[in-house]
């Protein structure tokens, strides 16, 4: 079964790497560049895992899992270069999802992935 991926990041060449990645891993790739065109153009019930980065130019990532229905059953993974107590707490907030601090390995993010995968499907 192909499973579908969005990545949510501000940063085109990181959104470019995650999305040879994770294409190279056997998943389909949507790439974001903010919150606002995620919930603008997308479903996110029609994705398997979100991968959000926490600082975008518009809406945070925290803001944006917010603004969706969680219980439509989609993983999610937070990344982020600022993993201090405010994050901690955010994180927290919405739920704890994994958070990943930049720069992470590939094999993380990858193993992080099918966790929250795993997760969806308990």
């Amino acid at each position: 079964m192909n499973r579908s991926i969005a990545v949510i990041d501000d940063d085109l060449s990181l959104r470019k790497g995650l999305s040879r990645l994770l294409r190279s891993a056997g998943f389909t790739v949507s790439i974001f560049e903010s919150g606002e065109e995620f919930l603008g153009a997308a479903d996110p019930a029609s994705f398997d895992c979100l991968v959000i980065d926490v600082h975008l130019g518009g809406i945070t990532g925290f803001e944006l899992l917010r603004r969706l229905d969680r219980t439509r059953g989609f993983g999610v993974v937070i990344i982020t270069a600022h993993h201090e107590a405010a994050t901690r707490e955010a994180l927290h907030a919405v739920g704890s999802p994994p958070c990943l601090s930049k720069p992470f390995d590939p094999e993380e993010l990858l193993a992080a992935i099918f966790r929250a995968l795993d997760q969806q499907e308990v």
